[in-house]
């Protein structure tokens, strides 16, 4: 069974090489092949962190090669490692401009990096060069989804149904679009029908999770977490997924121990160490807190979040009397944002700007979710509370159930100031 499984592999290795039309003329041809070769076989064998090793000696025996660096892009994207998945598409690309799989797993690492416009324009050119695979439009209809881009996405999903997609990966789509658009009711449906048809997929239950939450079936979600995380141990996110929910049931104990869990498999993930931070502070231990905020900024992939953090951690250092701290973080948000949306948020919080200034440029919902929380829960530590929560109702009506700020918005309100 090995040596069979060995000549599989050993097969694909070669197939890659030859159909990503890049010809080979290393330094070392034999070292090429053996590593790509060995990559493949590891891979196979669930030993990641062996494959990624013998990608890269296999890009140094031949950094030549184009489809070698979309492959390891592959593998660091699903190890988690967005930010490198992208740099090897860019470098595949460079090499093989029409390199269709690096296009791919581009537009798939920009989603993943929350860079929704560029994976729109990779999907764009990706589809220009096939218009007819299904399959295409109802991954551009996922980043629609995410991007709260409803009416684009159900226009692809329409789009693709009547190019005979993938059932199962209509239905895929047709579930995101629900969750995201608060269907979940209707997602809940289409999670259950892809959990009958695919019992031992760890996406399924995840869907079927999200629905159940939404639904505010919160211990449902925690018990479909667990079946992810029994399916694959090393899934940071089901782990962060399942302490949000226990947070929500005030299972605090729990819900730091799977936050640092997630943390432990993959320390670049700003999430858990948000969420633990969150919980700190909904408990009022604003000293631990504020510097588990301070670390998450370091973490956050996106400007926004990272200065949303960096207040966070200013804020709870100033309920805790640590000016100091306090105005390091605020410059350090400050830094980040100079010039840009949210430098009149950073000021209101520094005590220099008004309200309306912060409002005034706070132009989309994404934006206002941010500025009036943290104008909230600073009214809240000035004793303002009707003003408080005028902005706080506003959040909790209008933010995603899964958004620190929702959350941070409904923990507050009914207790009418900081705990």
């Amino acid at each position: 069974m090995l040596s069979k499984s060995l000549k599989a592999v050993l097969a694909s290795a070669c197939l890659f090489a030859l159909t990503v039309n890049q010809p080979v003329r290393a330094d070392d041809n034999f070292a090429h092949l053996r590593y790509l070769a060995s990559a493949e076989f590891n891979w196979q064998m669930k030993k990641r962190e062996q494959a990624l090793k013998d990608m890269d000696k296999c890009i140094e025996a031949y950094s030549e090669n184009a489809g070698a660096y979309a492959r390891r892009a592959n593998m660091r994207g699903v190890m988690g490692d967005s930010k490198g998945a992208l740099d090897d598409c860019n470098t595949a690309l460079n090499l093989k401009p029409n390199l269709t799989d690096a296009l791919r797993l581009r537009a798939k690492a920009k989603t993943a990096l929350e860079d929704y416009t560029g994976a729109i324009e990779d999907f764009n050119a990706l589809i220009k060069k096939d218009p007819l695979d299904a399959r295409l439009f109802l991954a551009r209809a996922d980043v629609y989804s995410v991007s709260d881009k409803f009416d684009l996405a159900k226009k692809d999903i329409d789009k693709a149904s009547t190019l005979d997609p993938p059932q199962d990966g209509l239905q895929r789509s047709l579930l995101i679009w629900n969750l995201q658009s608060k269907r979940f009711k209707d997602a809940l449906l289409l999670a259950e029908q892809l959990v009958e048809k695919s019992p031992k997929s760890l996406d399924v239950y995840d869907f079927r999770a999200r629905a159940h939450s939404g639904m505010g079936q919160n211990q449902k979600a925690i018990e479909d977490y667990t079946r992810v995380i029994k399916i694959d141990p090393k899934f940071d996110t089901a782990y962060v997924n399942r302490g949000w929910e226990k947070m929500i049931l005030k299972d605090y104990k729990g819900s730091i121990e799977d936050s640092e869990t997630a943390s432990r498999i993959n320390p670049k993930h700003a999430y858990p160490v948000q969420n633990k931070a969150l919980v700190y502070f909904i408990q009022g231990d604003f000293t631990k807190a504020a510097p588990i905020y301070k670390d998450a900024a370091i973490l956050q992939k996106t400007p926004d979040r990272r200065v949303r953090s960096h207040l966070l951690s200013a804020f709870n250092f100033k309920l805790v009397g640590k000016t100091k701290e306090a105005q390091a973080e605020t410059a350090l948000a400050k830094a980040v944002m100079q010039k840009t949306k949210f430098s009149a948020l950073v000021a209101y919080m520094d005590g220099s700007a008004k309200e309306d200034k912060v409002l005034a440029v706070a132009s989309t919902k994404d934006d206002q979710l941010i500025a009036k929380t943290m104008m909230g829960i600073e009214l809240l530590r000035l004793k303002k509370i009707k003003e408080a929560r005028t902005y706080l109702s506003w959040v909790a009506s209008n933010g995603s159930i899964s958004e620190d700020e929702t959350y941070i918005a409904k923990a507050f309100l009914d207790r009418k100031s900081l705990p």
